[in-house]
């Protein structure tokens, strides 16, 4: 059993994910959506960039390693080559999917905000908050979703 994180981030609006796995050899990972140029329609691309000093919010959900790595082929295949686009394909979109591939429930509809998806993240599959960033080893056993 690994964990998910969904984090938003502090100054410029953005949504990201953090994996940890209970499987030896399979590493921690940070993972985003960006573009390459900072136009609101430009290349996108998923990156692995460590994010602990950014982190605002965030929330937890504990999943089988399986899972986890399943939705990251499939959510990292979904946007690889594609445009990043404000609202429509963008790092909120990238951490929605990425949760939706988990199967977690989310609204569905494009979010302008990252605190918004992380809000209905929350409310439709409960989670723990903290106001920390995530650590790899903390242990907060949500139960299996």
């Amino acid at each position: 059993m690994g964990y998910l994180t969904v984090h938003t981030e502090k100054g410029t609006p953005h949504a990201g994910i953090y994996l940890e796995f209970e499987t030896p050899g399979w590493n921690p990972a940070w993972l985003g959506f960006f573009p390459v140029t900072f136009p609101l329609i430009a290349t996108g691309e998923v990156k692995p960039f460590e994010r602990t000093g950014e982190v605002k919010e965030w929330a937890r959900w504990r999943l089988h390693d399986s899972i986890l790595q399943s939705a990251r082929i499939k959510t990292v295949k979904q946007y690889h080559g594609t445009t990043y686009v404000l609202t429509i394909r963008d790092c909120v979109s990238f951490a929605r999917d990425f949760a939706e591939n988990c199967g977690l429930r989310t609204a569905g509809m494009g979010y302008l905000m990252p605190e918004q998806l992380l809000s209905d993240l929350r409310i439709l599959n409960g989670a723990c908050t903290f106001c920390t960033p995530p650590r790899p080893g903390d242990v907060i056993d949500l139960g299996d979703v």
